[in-house]
């Protein structure tokens, strides 16, 4: 999972100048089509996530790094309750954030 400004240090680590905007534009313009995730932070920081498939977070209480987190049981929980949410409350929920502090 990325930051803006984790790609903004690797890209002045390697030379490159580009604007904090364009690449949370280029990310935006990703997610609008599907390449990847978006999710903010417990610090209400958007992060981007390149694996679209459906799985939860790990979050790192002291580094607050985010790792992903993959549990076949958990993850069919989650996706039973979009289902439901989309047919007993009509709410088209496309995915869920869940972010679990360790």
């Amino acid at each position: 999972d990325l930051a803006v400004g984790m790609i903004m240090k690797e890209l002045k680590e390697r030379g490159l100048s580009i604007s904090f905007a364009s690449v949370y534009n280029i990310l935006e313009i990703f997610y609008e089509h599907g390449l990847i995730h978006r999710m903010k932070d417990e610090n209400n920081v958007m992060r981007f996530d390149g694996n679209t498939a459906f799985h939860l977070h790990l979050v790192d209480a002291k580094t607050h790094a985010i790792k992903d987190f993959f549990d076949d049981e958990l993850t069919d929980v989650f996706k039973d309750k979009i289902n439901n949410l989309k047919k007993e409350k009509n709410i088209d929920a496309k995915s869920v954030t869940v972010l679990i502090n360790i």
